[in-house]
Order: structure tokens, then C-alpha cells, then sequence
């Protein structure tokens, strides 16, 4: 399924599907060398599929071996937009296989809430990036990054639902004492409530403002 969605985004003249690949390109501002990396596809309606009418977003674990099938719908009710196949969100994190060697090299992680945040983020160069699945930042995804690196930047949606997101992870990390038990630095980063989501910050603002901004979070809680 993943490589017919792969096809039909590209080569399916249908309408739905050249809207798909507009949708990436137009309103997510990914390029096509982005769409193809993180290998995003498309099942037409006329698939008559379960999950027609649906972008599909595959996670692969840290070496690259697909795990699952993630997809959200390209029109109607945003409430239902998401669907994936059932797996343990706690154990993964989206983009890490195509991130892990920048993050070894940079001994450094950016943790953002969603897929196309991170997809956009690593097409305009920024490659140290990841995603949680739709949950708090867990202790199993602290487990996971601590083969690579040790500091992990948590930059979630500017909206209230990404601030509580953003206080679970925290909260976590002190009751289970994670910067002391894995000799971690934790570097909460807030975006302004003008350009709350992290892919509509750089789009608006730039890679560079945004590295910017991670280095004043992270001075900021140095002195802490």
C-alpha cells in the first residue's frame, strides 16, 4: 500500500490526487524532495479503499523498517481527520530514522508535536528534528534519545493544547528525574502567540530566527 500511495500521489491524474500533492506543496510548503523523503503518499477515492481520500504517512523505527501507516484526511471534518494503524505511541518518534545521524553529530534533539511540522522543518535544512505521534513527550521517547543524544529541545504548538502538552512532558521528566538519572539537558522553547505552530514560525520568520530562538531557550534555562 505505501508504494501505491507513493504512485498514485505522483503519477494519478485524478483530481483528488493532483489536490493531495497541492496540499503538500501549497499549503504544508513542502518540497517534493521533502514529500519523497519522508514518503508521503496518497489512496485515491476511486481506490475504494478504507482509507481513500487519505494522505499516507508511514513511521519507520530508528533504522528505517516501517512500523506502521499514519494518514489524515484531505478534506472534512478536522475532528476525524487523523487514522493510523494501532501501535505504542510512547515508542516512537516520527523522522527519527532520517534525523539520527544529525542528532548524534549535533548531540542534540528538536521535539515537535506533529508530522508535517517535522517534514517541513527538515526541508528547510533543519535535520535534528522529530515528532511525537499525538502525546506528551514520554519517558520511553527519553530512553530512545539517550543513544544519541543529550539535549532534547521540546518545542510544541504555541495553542493551550500544546502548553499542556509541553507541562506533562516537564512534569514527567522531574518526577522521574530524568536529567539526573540520564545526564540530560531539557530545553522548553515557547513560540509566540503570533506564530504558535513551529513550521508556521519558520515559514514566517526563517531557519536562522528560529535556531535563534532555541539558543535564547536554552541560555534562559541555563541560568535557571
Amino acid at each position: 500500500i505505501v508504494e501505491l500511495a507513493q504512485q498514485t500521489l505522483w503519477e494519478d491524474d485524478a483530481v483528488d490526487s493532483r489536490d493531495a500533492l497541492a496540499y503538500l506543496r501549497d499549503k504544508r510548503h513542502l518540497s517534493d524532495d521533502a514529500i519523497r523523503l519522508f514518503g508521503f503518499g496518497y489512496i485515491p477515492i476511486h481506490a475504494r479503499h478504507d482509507w481513500s481520500e487519505r494522505i499516507i504517512m508511514p513511521l519507520n523505527d530508528p533504522y528505517g523498517n516501517l512500523v506502521v501507516l499514519t494518514s489524515r484526511k484531505l478534506t472534512g471534518d478536522k475532528k476525524h481527520s487523523h487514522l493510523h494503524e494501532s501501535f505504542d505511541k510512547r515508542y516512537y518518534l516520527f523522522g527519527l530514522d532520517l534525523a539520527r545521524k544529525y542528532i548524534l553529530q549535533k548531540n542534540r534533539v528538536i521535539i515537535v508535536e506533529g508530522q508535517f511540522d517535522a517534514s517541513y522543518l527538515r526541508s528547510r535544512g533543519i535535520k535534528t528534528v522529530v515528532s511525537v505521534l499525538g502525546s506528551a513527550f514520554t519517558m520511553e521517547h527519553a530512553c530512545i534519545l539517550r543513544r544519541y543524544c543529550t539535549e532534547v529541545y521540546l518545542v510544541f504548538d504555541g495553542d493551550s493544547a500544546g502548553e499542556s502538552t509541553l507541562q506533562r512532558s516537564i512534569e514527567m521528566m522531574r518526577e522521574e528525574r530524568v536529567e539526573e538519572n540520564f545526564n540530560m539537558k531539557f530545553v522548553p522553547v515557547r513560540l509566540p502567540s503570533d506564530l504558535a505552530d513551529p513550521d508556521e514560525y519558520v515559514l514566517e520568520k526563517g531557519p536562522k530566527s528560529f535556531c535563534d530562538l532555541l539558543e535564547t531557550a536554552r541560555i534562559s534555562c541555563a541560568r535557571r
